[in-house]
């Protein structure tokens, strides 16, 4: 039974990876794997799928993840697939992680179906000796609706860099059917099975910006479907990090404020601001450090620079409730931030719908992802160059209608 877990847990994560490749329409912004793309016009294409069945005598988990990019000087088109089969009371057994430039993997650009139609071999890299001779992985999924739709676009900025891109994702689920060479019968679950289409085209001018640019702030918030209403949330951070040349003495400090406002049609509105401040500080002289709840005044943050003024004492509050140590008692701690890198920007909007239910989302990130500190505390002072990340993100939801079932899929 230990692989149908690890098969379940692979599952989960990757549906994850799914869902956040998924939660925005595929409008590729400037920063992430593969770095900044030249000055050009592109056409992204986004296709994924997953199949999972899982019994005590047969466990199958398949995702497969194509990509494919028209820019204006090359063509990539470059599918990972992740397959994991054990069956046949174990006298079937595959692993496999590939990647490589096929089109064996292929969704319909209206989501009403998908399929794979794959040949391993023993040569093929990524099986880990698992394939000892030629097998055939054949899959196709047929869509039950309700599409899921959402568009989008992006826009990112730095340096004088500017990418600019808008397009659209669209999800279904419902039927699949997997065979592959061994099996005595293909295994069509009951339960649906989730694929992907998207598409957006995206425009960059200027030159490549440098790779400070690069970077992000911010929490993941899963997908969530809220309901009918309107919901605000705001996220400014400054962190620093320090290891001394001599291994004696390292801090890990970040300050965070958020804000929460929530609105629904039916309902009480409610709303939160709260900033905590996490540090942990190592010294010759031993480790202090926790999670605190520090007034909202102690702490001004900005585009490019931030401030924080505040002191511990032993009922400052701690994170969730719980407890904290600190030595000395008081413990004043006072840093202020400067940004040295250009300060990067991208603006995304989205619409999401499903039957009658629609919600609009619209989000600013705001990063300055290389700065200096000066930190003044007990154990520690001097400047921490070229060691911090100042960010925002400021993010509006507006929802209508009620999510239908059938809309089962979204976190």
């Amino acid at each position: 039974m230990a692989i149908h877990r690890r098969l379940a847990l692979r599952f989960s994560v990757v549906l994850v990876i799914l869902f956040s490749l998924t939660s925005t329409a595929s409008t590729a912004v400037a920063q992430g794997p593969g770095g900044f793309k030249p000055a050009g016009n592109y056409h992204n294409t986004s296709m994924l799928a997953s199949f999972f069945y899982d019994n005590p005598e047969t466990s199958i988990f398949l995702f497969a993840n194509r990509q494919e990019t028209v820019g204006p000087n090359s063509t990539t088109d470059e599918t990972t697939l992740f397959l994991n089969v054990s069956a046949e009371l174990g006298t079937l057994n595959v692993s496999c992680s590939i990647d490589d430039g096929s089109s064996d993997f292929r969704v319909t650009s209206d989501v009403q179906s998908a399929s794979l139609h794959k040949t391993i071999t023993p040569a093929t890299p990524g099986c880990g000796g698992t394939v000892t001779s030629d097998v055939v992985v054949d899959v196709t999924w047929t869509g039950s609706g309700p599409i899921q739709s959402t568009t989008g676009s992006n826009r990112f900025s730095c340096s004088g860099y500017r990418d600019e891109s808008q397009g659209t994702d669209s999800n279904n689920a419902g039927s699949a059917t997997f065979n592959i060479t061994g099996l005595t019968t293909p295994v069509t679950p009951t339960n649906p099975q989730v694929f992907h289409f998207g598409s957006s085209i995206e425009h960059a001018q200027g030159l490549v910006p440098p790779d400070s640019c690069r970077g992000g702030v911010g929490r993941g918030a899963g997908r969530p479907t809220p309901a009918a209403g309107n919901y605000h949330t705001t996220f400014q951070t400054a962190d620093t990090n320090f290891f001394s040349s001599d291994g004696q003495t390292s801090l890990r400090l970040s300050v965070t404020r958020s804000t929460s406002t929530s609105n629904p049609v039916i309902g009480v509105s409610t709303s939160t601001d709260e900033t905590d401040l996490v540090f942990n500080l190592f010294t010759p002289a031993g480790f202090v450090g926790g999670c605190f709840v520090i007034n909202t005044a102690d702490f001004t943050p900005g585009a490019s620079t931030a401030s924080l003024h505040t002191v511990l004492t032993s009922v400052t509050p701690a994170c969730g409730g719980g407890t904290n140590f600190i030595s000395p008692d008081p413990f004043p701690i006072d840093v202020s931030w400067a940004g040295t890198a250009p300060v990067a920007s991208t603006t995304s909007n989205s619409q999401y719908s499903c039957l009658n239910y629609h919600f609009q989302t619209s989000t600013v990130q705001v990063v300055d992802n290389v700065a200096d500190a000066q930190v003044s505390m007990p154990g520690l002072s001097g400047e921490l160059p070229s060691a911090s990340t100042i960010g925002s993100i400021d993010k509006r939801t507006h929802a209508d209608g009620t999510p239908a079932s059938g809309c089962f899929f979204r976190g």
